[in-house]
């Protein structure tokens, strides 16, 4: 038998249940062992009759897991699902992160859109109230000036008893509750006369009275021209004051030097300047164009106490 090959099956149990092994130790698992025997011994002992099969129960050993792959699959399974779940949790943190994100900046934008609305708001209301002490500066400065100057347009009147103050502008002449300007140079027309007056916040002069005639005697320059007042621009002979008042024929001073007046000379004569001659000032119908000086009037102040 020495030499002799023995062929055998091994059959291993499908229910085999192979429990963990301590490190180092090695798996013992049971086989059905079926003996092939020889073939050519089979046909020699062809007359032979087996009756049942040898079977031989042996041990064989393994020095490792004949499915290690099962627990390696169960951890790698285990693991995917894990790194999976992370995965999606890491995910979601990171879009609520970003939501986060999101909402704090548009809270920021609306904050600084607030704050800046405020601002402009404060800034233009400190505008505004600068304007407005500028504006009571200026009118406070303008009534000190005013004050000023009537204190000392109405020096000498009593404080403590009852008085009344007429005062006019500087350079200005009164004569009784009106205030008089007298140009003693730049010649203009008539047109241009009026406006410069309207200006000086007044009007070409209207005399009202023989009185008010007298005092203008006696404070215009003689042999001098002075535009006033009176004209008939609107109608032909109809002669009219600046106030639209018609000139009165009882306080009228034309002029009799060189003929009647007025004469309207040419059909052109249309305003009327008052001529100093000799200290008598009368009046003259001449052309609106030609260069005066010229008269202004407006009403005085007045200060009561």
């Amino acid at each position: 038998m020495s030499g002799e090959l023995v062929y055998a099956s091994v059959v291993f149990p499908e229910n085999t249940k192979n429990g963990p092994t301590e490190p180092g130790q090695e798996n013992t698992t049971y086989a059905n062992v079926k003996l092939g025997g020889n073939p050519d011994l089979r046909k020699k002992d062809q007359n032979i009759s087996v009756r049942e099969e040898d079977t031989t129960y042996a041990a064989v050993k393994t020095g490792r897991n004949p499915h290690p792959e099962q627990k390696g699959d169960k951890y790698m399974r285990v693991s995917s699902v894990s790194l999976k779940e992370k995965k999606v949790s890491s995910r979601w943190i990171q879009f609520l992160l970003l939501v986060f994100s999101f909402i704090l900046l548009v809270i920021i934008i609306i904050v600084l859109a607030i704050y800046l609305a405020q601002i402009t708001q404060q800034i233009h209301d400190m505008t505004a109230l600068q304007m407005k002490y500028l504006t009571l500066n200026e009118s406070f400065t303008n009534v000190t000036t005013r004050y000023s100057e009537v204190g000392r347009l109405c020096a000498g009147h009593s404080v403590s008893a009852e008085w009344t103050c007429v005062f006019c502008p500087e350079s200005w002449l009164k004569f009784e509750k009106k205030c008089y300007y007298i140009s003693t140079n730049n010649q203009m027309s008539w047109d241009s006369s009026q406006d410069k007056c309207v200006s000086l916040g007044g009007h070409l002069v209207i005399i009202e009275s023989t009185q008010e005639q007298k005092f203008l005697e006696k404070s215009t320059v003689k042999n001098m021209h002075y535009w006033i007042g009176l004209n008939n621009l609107a109608t032909e002979g109809g002669w009219r004051w600046l106030n639209n008042k018609t000139l009165d024929g009882k306080i009228t001073f034309w002029s009799t030097q060189y003929g009647k007046q007025p004469d309207n000379y040419n059909g052109a004569e249309h305003c009327v300047e008052a001529s100093n001659h000799e200290d008598i000032l009368d009046w003259n119908d001449i052309t609106c164009g030609t260069q005066y000086m010229w008269i202004c009037e407006k009403a005085a102040g007045i200060l009561k106490s």
